[in-house]
């Protein structure tokens, strides 16, 4: 594309009364060179289509980076709902250990009560069955 553009701007510089310069691919008898505007114009879509070519490459890239990102975190998911499921179980079945441990050591009154309100406001604080 460079080349195509040398190729306008070569020859000697032509300057008009004013002191600016003229473009040297219009000549006053004939007006534009098609011929050099139709190479410049040629380069310049080949330049775009390459330049598409990188952008879609691009993108599809970023594509496969999502979806492993994706799939990343749906595994991440997973295991934390897991994890949940196993720590409320654990808990719920430890609750149950402690309830037959009191009731066989102190027995039933309003100990086991209050040990009950409490185990069940720290479940609704972890947000666990109860």
């Amino acid at each position: 594309m460079i080349a195509s553009v040398d190729r306008l701007f070569t020859g000697p510089a032509q300057h008009d009364p004013l002191g600016v310069q003229r473009r040297p691919w219009v000549s006053e008898s004939d007006g534009a060179d098609m011929g050099q505007v139709l190479a410049l114009l040629s380069d310049v879509l080949t330049g775009l289509r390459e330049f598409q070519q990188q952008v879609d490459g691009q993108f599809a890239d970023v594509g496969r980076k999502f979806a492993d990102v994706d799939r990343q975190f749906a595994s991440i998911r997973q295991e934390f709902a897991d994890l949940r499921q196993d720590a409320g179980d654990q808990i719920a079945s430890l609750r149950q250990e402690v309830t037959t441990y009191h009731g066989s050591v102190v027995g039933h009154g309003t100990l086991i009560t209050e040990m009950d309100a409490r185990l069940g406001r720290i479940e609704r604080h972890l947000g666990l069955a109860a």
